[in-house]
């Protein structure tokens, strides 16, 4: 049992992530002959078939998720606990949509360029829209999507600017060298972003500059360190040093 648990995953993945890297650095179906046997080397093959097998499990580890989220959803209403009712809402919405997707599918009618708000003349047609597409005229799951989904995503990131403008506040406080330097470089991006920095040609030449050539600088430095991290961190996985994703313990 202790093999199956512990020694059998960490063989699995050595073998496995060593025939990846071995298929990325040689890609190319090609015969070879070793003694008086010839042997094939479908590394194309391999690598299609893993993308697939990423696929499969991606869509198991997304239905283990939604499962988890319906079955945290109900023991909160379940159980009355603080906030119980955002969960009837998200447990009835996830129903909705899986209902509507399943029955009417998810790609809009050919016909209909707009399913947002319908006007005529005199008044604004609304609960007529989801009618509608009760007979097929109008996607029921696509008019959910277009004008509930949507809107609601845009609140959200609407509030982030709020959060962003108050963390910026307490962050451009020019107590030392660094902080003054990011808040006079927070201001000249801000007003270069604006359209009032249109009326001053040097506000948006040093705006793009701070953002195309600073920013980039510093954005590409991060990624590196952060894809050596990975690579770092992918090495201690195939050797067998990280074993988190055993469930713990060695």
């Amino acid at each position: 049992m202790q093999f199956i648990r512990r020694q059998l995953p960490l063989w699995v993945t050595f073998f496995g992530a060593l025939y990846i890297f071995i298929s990325w650095y040689i890609p190319s179906s090609f015969t070879f002959q070793i003694g008086q046997r010839r042997m094939a080397w479908l590394g194309q093959d391999i690598i299609t078939g893993w993308s697939n097998w990423i696929s499969i499990i991606s869509g198991v580890a997304l239905f283990y998720g939604i499962l988890t989220l319906i079955l945290y959803g109900w023991s909160k209403v379940r159980s009355r606990q603080p906030g119980y009712g955002y969960s009837i809402i998200m447990l009835v919405s996830l129903a909705l949509m899986t209902a509507l997707g399943l029955l009417y599918g998810t790609k809009a009618a050919p016909h209909v360029t707009s399913i947002s708000y319908l006007l005529a003349p005199g008044k604004l047609q609304v609960g007529q829209e989801f009618a509608l597409g009760l007979f097929g005229q109008i996607n029921p799951f696509q008019w959910m999507y277009t004008n509930v989904m949507l809107p609601l995503s845009a609140t959200m990131f609407s509030l982030l600017a709020f959060y962003i403008a108050s963390a910026a506040f307490r962050t451009f406080r020019a107590k030392t060298t660094e902080a003054t330097i990011l808040l006079i470089a927070g201001v000249l991006v801000m007003l270069g972003r604006v359209s009032s920095g249109d009326l001053v040609p040097q506000l948006s030449f040093v705006s793009d500059y701070i953002m195309n050539i600073l920013n980039a600088a510093g954005q590409r430095g991060i990624l590196l360190g952060i894809v050596l991290g990975q690579i770092a961190f992918s090495v201690r996985i195939i050797f067998g040093v990280e074993r988190s994703y055993l469930g713990g313990g060695d």
